[in-house]
């Protein structure tokens, strides 16, 4: 499974400052990219996430917070 998280606001959790309009590449159950939004391999499902907020963990699946 490749899921591409797109347009959501990235929170990193290490300090760093927010991305806009961020880019999340998850393939099965790992996080593969996370970061500024850019072209990507176009067989990934896309999940558009604008107006929320994402923050993702060593798995997306069981730590990563998407929020309003």
């Amino acid at each position: 499974m490749k899921i591409a998280f797109v347009n959501g606001l990235l929170i990193d959790g290490n300090g760093g400052e927010p991305v806009k309009d961020s880019l999340v590449l998850v393939e099965g159950k790992k996080i593969v990219y996370a970061g500024k939004g850019k072209d990507f391999d176009r067989d990934y499902e896309i999940r558009d996430i604008a107006g929320k907020t994402i923050m993702p963990g060593k798995s997306i699946f069981e730590n990563a917070k998407i929020a309003e």
